[in-house]
């Protein structure tokens, strides 16, 4: 590894928790307010930065 290069590694939804998406209105019964759930899993980025 020369001076100036790195080594970098980035995580997202470490706990595997699903999404939700939820709408609010005024005029919208309450049992509608839920509208769906996404479950994506880990999302992970490993690299080497620099110049070559």
């Amino acid at each position: 590894m020369r001076r100036g290069g790195s080594v970098f590694a980035a995580l997202r939804n470490v706990e595997n928790s699903p999404n939700g998406t939820q709408i609010f209105g005024s005029s919208a019964p309450v049992m509608t307010h839920f509208r769906q759930s996404n479950a994506y899993g880990l999302l992970r980025s490993v690299g080497v930065r620099g110049t070559f």
